[in-house]
């Protein structure tokens, strides 16, 4: 019994391991249908930010634990053929991205291409918009923003290209109009340490700008994904319905002509 155990645990499995067994005997869990599979894939979506977070901190640990609780308690509730633990579902989800990726190596390498699931389409899309989100301005843009608040006003002239920059010490003002000279003043240290902060508040406001578009992009090309998902819940819960109401008709149908009703 301990040599076949090892033997799963050295493999790479196509199984998940019941250990609940009769008389607490190890036994094949079955495989996961397309339906499980689809029920996985719409609960891990609504988790991706968390399960998916790059933090190795203790908190992020126990946010994805509970994350991972939530999502198996909500996958055994649904209509499955097995229930699961929380760390075959996680395996399973493990499994998933690594069989998506090697398929998507070996099409970009290879002619002959793999054919992939819509969901392991849908989950790369997922992880490449998760891998590119940045959430959290750096320490530098921190510090250099409290100092250029400090040190420089900048206002911004509607009728004008230039850029007008006042000192509160000494409320001495100057405007330049060439872009190719606002770096280059010559040897003034006021003024160059003026032009030092202006630049780099200029750069600050670039990447805070940026940051925001990605931030907005992140979120409607999410919300796109899930919205897809749904949708495509919702045909599959129609067509199965349509199913359903077929073979009910053709069981009354079959009773009727056994009780001579036709």
């Amino acid at each position: 019994m301990q040599k076949n155990a090892n033997a799963v645990n050295g493999s790479d499995q196509k199984w998940d391991i019941d250990l609940h067994g009769v008389g607490g005997k190890r036994r094949r869990a079955p495989n996961y249908t397309d339906k499980e599979i689809r029920v996985l894939m719409s609960l891990v979506v609504d988790h991706m930010d968390v399960i998916e977070s790059k933090q190795t901190d203790s908190t992020t640990w126990r946010m994805k634990d509970k994350a991972w609780n939530s999502i198996t308690e909500d996958y055994n509730k649904a209509s499955v053929t097995s229930k699961r633990t929380s760390e075959m579902i996680r395996q399973k989800y493990e499994s998933m991205k690594k069989t998506a990726r090697r398929k998507e190596a070996r099409n970009r390498e290879e002619t002959d291409a793999v054919q992939m699931e819509e969901y392991e389409k849908e989950l790369l899309q997922l992880l490449e918009l998760h891998g590119g989100y940045v959430s959290q301005k750096s320490n530098i843009d921190v510090l250099m923003e409290t100092k250029l608040n400090d040190s420089v006003n900048i206002k911004s002239e509607s009728s004008s290209d230039s850029i007008h920059f006042e000192d509160d010490r000494d409320e001495e003002a100057f405007i330049i109009t060439d872009d190719d000279r606002v770096w280059d003043l010559g040897n003034n240290l006021n003024n160059r340490s003026k032009l030092y902060f202006a630049k780099k508040q200029l750069e600050q406001l670039e990447r805070e700008e940026q940051r925001q578009i990605t931030e907005h992009q992140y979120r409607m090309k999410t919300q796109e994904i899930k919205t897809k998902v749904f949708l495509q819940r919702e045909k599959r819960a129609r067509l199965e319905h349509v199913k359903k109401m077929e073979l009910l008709e053709l069981e009354i149908e079959f009773k009727k002509k056994r009780l001579g009703l036709i």
